[in-house]
């Protein structure tokens, strides 16, 4: 389940897969080369570029940012992807990219970044507020 997110200074992007569902759902594969469900080890060999997060950031479900990779493209917004692992497999992956100056080119980013996901998992169920425009699947 991705989830996409953007505000006026950050873009987010985060493939998520539900600590709560994971034994239903089979590893899917991800752009980056590496697959929810994979082990560090094998998100090393995947992604040898990985660096080690030093201050990880942590959330519900025992999940833990470990692992950030160099910069790369995700349609044509440069960023890096975060890679958080939970028991021991990748869980969930979030892309960050500093927001263009312009808020008109941080909206085409945005919306370019959301029909990549489209394309990827279908339909989105999207919602926005005063800072922020968010798209989930």
């Amino acid at each position: 389940m991705p989830f996409f997110r953007a505000m006026p200074s950050r873009f987010a992007l985060a493939a998520c897969l539900l600590c709560a569902l994971a034994p239903l759902l089979q590893a899917q594969p991800l752009p980056t080369g590496a697959d929810l469900g994979a082990t560090a080890a094998d998100l090393q060999r995947a992604m040898p570029d990985l660096e080690r997060v030093a201050r990880p950031t942590r959330m519900a479900g025992g999940l833990a940012g470990l692992w950030r990779s160099a910069p790369v493209a995700l349609a044509g917004v440069v960023g890096n992807y975060t890679f958080f692992l939970a028991g021991g497999q990748v869980r969930r992956i979030e892309f960050w990219a500093d927001a263009p100056a312009d808020p008109s080119a941080a909206d085409a980013a945005f919306d370019a970044i959301a029909a990549w996901g489209r394309d990827l998992y279908g339909a989105e169920m999207a919602s926005g507020g005063p800072g922020a425009r968010y798209a989930a699947w």
